[in-house]
């Protein structure tokens, strides 16, 4: 059979005639200087898909390493890029970007060349040759490729990665999360501590004839704010802390304790006979001779448990604190007072035959003592707000000399205070907190001392005319502006506590923590890659062996425009027309059918079938 011969139509040129088409006859001579042994593993083979498989893979192990060396850390910035900062995020959807990019090569490709092997096995629509184009392409082809074949082709494989392709970059996403969190820095945080204490020498307070031995005014200070504190509870030392955010693990340092006895059982009803002839006897109820309160007008006493005047062996001791009742064990003890108050009353106030019948008031009494301590605390600060826990403490302070509280080894002091020092602040302490508190025929109250008026505010005589109303300890605070007992002894203990360590010339260090960025990975995301990864290696192997196991065997001509056009036989080009409108195109390639085949002298041609016969067309 002769070609016919093409012609320019109009003006566009001269005539071209078919011998103008004519390869010349060295061309074959020619494709063999192409067919260097790269060349023919580039083209004929699957050396390209191989490596630009092995490229995504090297891309996801990058982005997976990128992802370990961050994770937890703070979030970074890589440098100025555009005005701006290149973030991690940035980093994830290049390498995830390229890894798709690099993955989506090889199943394009798989795609387009099980093509080939899905029209030799049969004869098939010549529009299938579009479907399997499209599905290299995207996703809509994709759809149409799985439904023509009805999932019948290993390309149905490829399709769906295709979609999936489209899930990876928001999965990515996924991958990095910024989360705010603490975390420790290089910054040293302190504390105050202290070892021991001693104040030297201070002044003697005129009037006292020597015996008021002088501290300075800072302690005494620390001890009249805790006393005064109200309703207000006196806060621990405030570490030094940059960045707001501290913590100090357990730390020990001097310190004053506090502690409290109820020593009701105690009090001793005394009548003192009276005086005058139309006076009536008074009821006296005490502890010691000098501990006591005078019912009627009495309502609150304080007085120490030492016997002043009594010369103690050492100079450290400036008091016998012999009439402690609760704590007589106490080496050196720096204030044993003891608080003798109304609880309530007794009975109901009723009227029996025109007179008033009362009930009468019953008394309480505590033993406060305060002394050296060895405290250990622990300390955060979160947001600029510092809070202090106590946990254990050690009271057994002796010495001979001094208080001190001794180490495992011999002569070994932990912790010690100086003589003269202790001497001081218990003179201050025995004469600072005492005093009493009466209630006049007016009904007003009368203090003897400031310190009375501090300690008498627990208790609220107001309501002591209510017959189920009970004074103790434990009521804590009690109406407006009151504090209890427990806390104003406490605020005195923690601003000694406070002063003390201020004055400790040591510290105790601690972490400090920033508020960062930090970079927090989801793993359980990165599980689209490795399928992602998985699939297109499974469909690249099995598009391989389902080519070596197909009649075509090699070579793989995958997507290349070059060999769909050497495989038309000419019966295809003789029964379309030419290039129509896209719709009477695919309207054509619906009712033709071809087959890929070996043919004798032509190599692989696509062939037609008649339909209606069920035979190849034969062509001379």
């Amino acid at each position: 059979m002769v070609s016919p011969s093409y012609a320019m139509v109009g003006n566009q040129g001269p005539e071209i005639q078919q011998h103008d088409l004519k390869k010349p006859s060295s061309i074959r001579s020619r494709r063999l200087d192409h067919t260097a042994t790269w060349t023919l593993r580039t083209q004929n083979g699957w050396l390209a898909e191989i490596a630009s498989l092995i490229l995504g893979i090297l891309l996801d192990i990058a982005l997976i390493v990128v992802l370990r060396v961050y994770d937890g850390k703070v979030a970074p910035r890589f440098g100025a890029v555009f005005n701006g900062a290149l973030t991690l995020n940035t980093i994830v959807a290049i390498l995830s970007t390229g890894s798709k990019a690099a993955l989506l090569y090889p199943v394009a490709e798989c795609i387009s060349q099980l093509k080939w092997i899905w029209f030799s096995k049969d004869y098939r629509k010549l529009s299938d040759m579009s479907t399997f184009d499209n599905a290299s392409r995207g996703i809509i082809g994709g759809f149409a490729l799985a439904w023509d074949t009805r999932l019948r082709s290993l390309a149905s494989v490829g399709s769906f990665l295709m979609l999936f392709s489209l899930a990876i970059d928001p999965m990515s996403q996924q991958l990095v999360s910024l989360v705010s969190q603490q975390i420790s820095t290089p910054i040293n945080a302190t504390i105050p501590v202290a070892k021991s204490f001693d104040l030297g020498e201070g002044m003697i307070i005129e009037g006292t004839g020597g015996a008021d031995r002088g501290i300075e005014s800072g302690i005494k200070g620390a001890i009249q704010t805790g006393l005064y504190s109200a309703n207000e509870t006196i806060p621990d030392l405030t570490p030094s802390c940059m960045t707001g955010n501290c913590t100090f693990s357990s730390y020990w340092s001097l310190a004053v304790c506090s502690s409290f006895a109820n020593v009701s059982s105690h009090l001793e009803k005394v009548v003192i006979p009276a005086t005058r002839e139309f006076d009536s006897d008074e009821y006296r109820y005490q502890l010691t001779n000098s501990s006591y309160i005078v019912s009627g007008f009495g309502r609150f006493n304080s007085s120490s448990a030492a016997i002043s005047g009594e010369a103690a062996p050492q100079g450290a001791k400036p008091f016998n604190f012999t009439e402690s009742i609760a704590f007589r064990n106490v080496d050196y003890p720096l204030a044993d007072i003891f608080v003798i108050y109304p609880r309530g009353i007794e009975g109901q106030i009723d009227f029996n035959n025109g007179t008033i019948q009362a009930g009468h008031t019953v008394y309480g009494a505590v033993e406060v003592l305060l002394e050296w301590c060895a405290q250990e605390f622990t300390t955060e600060v979160q947001n600029g707000i510092s809070k202090t826990v106590r946990h254990s403490e050690r009271r057994n302070f002796t010495g001979e000399y001094q208080p001190a509280l001794y180490g495992p080894g011999p002569w070994e002091h932990l912790f010690d205070v100086e003589e003269n020092t202790h001497a001081g602040i218990v003179t201050f302490l025995n004469r600072t907190l005492k005093g009493s508190v009466e209630q006049g025929l007016d009904q007003s109250f009368y203090a003897s001392s400031d310190a009375a008026q501090a300690l008498f505010e627990p208790y609220n005589l107001d309501q002591m005319h209510a017959a189920d109303t009970i004074w103790s300890l434990s009521n804590g605070i009690r109406g407006t502006n009151q504090t209890g007992l427990e806390l104003t002894v406490t605020n005195i203990a923690t601003g000694m506590t406070n002063y003390v360590r201020s004055r400790g010339y040591m510290v105790a260090n601690g972490t400090t923590f920033a508020q960062v960025i930090v970079v927090e990975i989801r793993w359980s995301w990165i599980a689209a890659h490795a399928a992602f990864v998985g699939l297109s290696l499974l469909l690249l192997a099995c598009a391989m062996v389902q080519q070596q196991l197909s009649s075509i065997k090699v070579p793989a001509w995958k997507s290349s425009s070059l060999a769909l056009l050497h495989a038309m036989d000419p019966s295809l080009k003789q029964e379309p027309r030419g290039i129509t409108n896209e719709s009477e195109m695919s309207a054509l390639a619906q009712e033709q059918h071809v087959r890929l085949c070996l043919t004798e002298n032509d190599g692989w041609r696509l062939q037609s079938v008649d339909r209606s016969v069920g035979s190849v067309t034969q062509y001379n």
